[in-house]
């Protein structure tokens, strides 16, 4: 089930459970780890560098979901 949380500085935020999110997030951050092993292995640091920016974000993303008010 979905909650509301009142933010002051970002206004009300929809949540999914947090459950799926953090399965959902899972699955990506999988994801992102074998395509950072796949670019080390060909030389592109460039692309090892964007996939441990994106794995951030989702870390940072679980952070927010699991925000208690």
């Amino acid at each position: 089930m979905s909650e509301v949380l009142d933010r002051p500085k970002e206004g009300k935020l929809v949540t999914m459970e947090f459950q799926d999110a953090y399965v959902r997030t899972r699955k990506a951050r999988e994801l992102l780890l074998q395509m950072k092993e796949v670019s080390a292995a060909m030389g592109r640091s460039d692309l090892v560098d964007d996939c441990m920016v994106a794995n951030t974000e989702l870390q940072d993303l679980l952070s927010e979901l699991t925000f208690n008010p």
